[in-house]
């Protein structure tokens, strides 16, 4: 019978025999795949208002971020488990990118306020048709509160609105070779 045996884990050659220690990349993955990402290149868009505005732009970063991800995932022969990492793409982003991500996240929570406030406004007007003062009256201060909360919650989204635009300008300042290195 000749000799076709299947080598073993322990005849396999070592990696570190064939490379020396110091050969070998200790380059943390994440910067790694930074090297390699390209940024969206930077828009701008007339006649919108701010949430407009922040919806269409840090949308489209956030969908260019994974998907340019994908790329250099595939580019450098890797593979990333999204069910162990759901949030995979967020390794090797660029500060403007989380930023973009934070602004998102806050006009949900926008969303979900004006949703809450247009359901106070119904109520409440049906309560005072009906002549229900005692509830109305509830539903009034549950208004206020919604109200107080919104005007926090907008201030917030301003605030990760111009870290987002303070991100953008300090990447676009930035040299793409200045970047990599």
């Amino acid at each position: 019978m000749p000799d076709t045996a299947v080598p073993t884990p322990t005849s396999w050659p070592s990696a570190t025999a064939k490379l020396g220690r110091r050969d070998i990349d200790q380059t943390p993955v994440a910067d790694r795949i930074r090297a390699e990402r390209r940024p969206l290149p930077a828009h701008d868009l007339d006649g919108v208002n701010a949430r407009q505005w922040a919806l269409a732009v840090c949308g489209a970063e956030v969908k260019h971020r994974a998907s340019d991800f994908s790329r250099v995932e595939r580019a450098m022969g890797m593979s990333f488990d999204r069910w162990d990492m759901p949030y995979a793409e967020q390794q090797g982003q660029f500060d403007h990118e989380a930023r973009a991500g934070e602004v998102l996240s806050i006009q949900g929570h926008l969303v979900t306020a004006d949703g809450y406030i247009a359901t106070l406004l119904r109520t409440l007007r049906k309560q005072r048709e009906a002549g229900w003062d005692k509830e109305a009256a509830g539903t009034l201060g549950d208004l206020r509160a919604e109200l107080h909360r919104r005007r926090t919650i907008w201030r917030q989204f301003l605030g990760a609105l111009a870290r987002y635009k303070a991100a953008r300008r300090e990447h676009d300042r930035v040299p793409t070779v200045a970047r990599a290195a």
